[in-house]
C-alpha cells in the first residue's frame, strides 16, 4: 500500500471510487477528510458515502463532505466543552472525578 494513503483503507479501496457507507471513517475532523480527499483525487479516485449520497468527484459532493465534517468536528468540540463544564462544577462542590483509588493513602505513602 502506498504510504501516502492512510492505513484505514484497505488496499482493495483502489478502484476508480471508494465506496463508503458512513463519512465517520474516512478522518477525524475536517482537515484530515480533506486531506485524504485530496490525496485519493490526485490518484484520480473519487469517494462515495453510499447512505448519504455524496459523490466527491463533483465539486458539490466535495463541498457537501466537508460541512459534514466540519459540524462533525463542532459537535465533538462542544461535547468536550460540556463535559470539562461538568467536571469543572463537580469539582467546585467537592467532588473528586474519576476512578478511586484501589490503595488507600498509607500505601501510597
Amino acid at each position: 500500500m502506498p504510504t501516502d494513503v492512510p492505513a484505514s483503507l484497505p488496499a482493495y479501496y483502489f478502484p476508480d471510487a471508494t465506496p463508503h457507507y458512513s463519512k465517520g471513517g474516512l478522518g477525524r475532523n475536517a482537515v484530515d477528510v480533506l486531506s485524504l480527499i485530496d490525496i485519493l483525487k490526485k490518484r484520480q479516485i473519487a469517494v462515495r458515502i453510499l447512505n448519504l449520497g455524496i459523490d466527491t468527484s463533483g465539486a458539490g459532493g466535495r463541498l457537501f463532505l466537508l460541512l459534514l465534517a466540519g459540524f462533525a468536528e463542532f459537535e465533538r468540540n462542544i461535547i468536550r466543552e460540556r463535559i470539562m463544564a461538568g467536571l469543572d462544577v463537580a469539582r467546585a462542590k467537592g467532588k473528586r472525578p474519576g476512578r478511586r483509588s484501589t490503595l488507600s493513602p498509607e500505601k501510597t505513602a
